[in-house]
């Protein structure tokens, strides 16, 4: 399983309401970065991440063989380039990656994307 990016994410301290019911909006600036930012939306019951708290996100080209160490992974799909950003879908939750040519030198079609809370 070949890691395409990893870094720890430190979770705005502005949680964004969406407009959809029991979905929260993250933005969180990877520790690894002077410009990039991952922004995506989560149903509360999935998982939910107060102001301020620390996570890892992963990119993998493969499934992990172990998921019990992730509190989220899923197969992000590009849907969208717009502008200076990446739009990802995974199973209808959206996963933005702002200035991703900080962080990735590629832009995959597919990938896995994995959270660590």
């Amino acid at each position: 399983m070949a890691t395409i990016y990893e870094s720890e994410c430190k979770i705005s301290s502005k949680v964004e309401k969406s407009e959809l019911p029991r979905t929260r909006i993250y933005k969180c600036k990877p520790v690894s970065s002077k410009e990039a930012l991952i922004q995506f939306d989560m149903l509360e019951d999935v998982m939910y991440l107060g102001p301020g708290r620390k996570i890892v996100v992963s990119f993998m080209d493969d499934k992990p063989d172990s998921l019990d160490e992730y509190s989220f992974c899923g197969k992000a799909k590009l849907v969208s380039v717009e502008n200076n950003s990446l739009i990802y879908s995974i199973g209808g939750f959206i996963f933005k990656i702002v200035n991703p040519d900080e962080i990735i030198n590629t832009r995959p079609e597919e990938f896995y994307l994995c959270i660590k809370t």
